[in-house]
């Protein structure tokens, strides 16, 4: 039998992925987002919330993802793309390079502010 993980503490300024919600809620963050593939910045943002890419002569299928008409509950993302950071040269918020989720089935963008342990690597499909 799987047993599931004991969540890493927080310290100071931390927060756990243990303990978002579930259905999601969504949070605005006011970080300085930026996403670079291809050579290129190709989204920057201090709006962005908690599919097919092409830059620089790269694409990168299903790489991205959106709701362009979500149910009432995720009215909150219209018209926003999420984006798998593994498929990207490189995603930072506030200047840190995010380590993207283990795995290639969940999108996580993983940064100091955030610890886990994180569904995603071999062993963690049954949490």
């Amino acid at each position: 039998m799987l047993m599931r993980p004991t969540p890493e503490v927080p310290g100071p300024g931390q927060i756990t992925a243990w303990d978002f919600p579930r259905p999601p809620a969504y949070v605005e963050w006011h970080e300085r987002v930026e996403i670079w593939f291809g050579g290129s910045v190709i989204a920057s943002t201090t709006e962005a919330s908690c599919v097919l890419l092409v830059a620089g002569g790269r694409v990168a299928p299903q790489a991205a993802w959106s709701y362009a008409a979500p149910d009432a509950d995720a009215e909150a993302i219209r018209d926003h793309v999420a984006v798998y950071p593994a498929l990207m040269d490189s995603c930072t918020v506030d200047g840190e390079v995010v380590t993207p989720q283990p795995g290639g089935f969940y999108g996580g963008w993983i940064t100091r502010r955030v610890v886990g342990p994180f569904k995603g690597g071999p062993g963690t499909q049954g949490w």
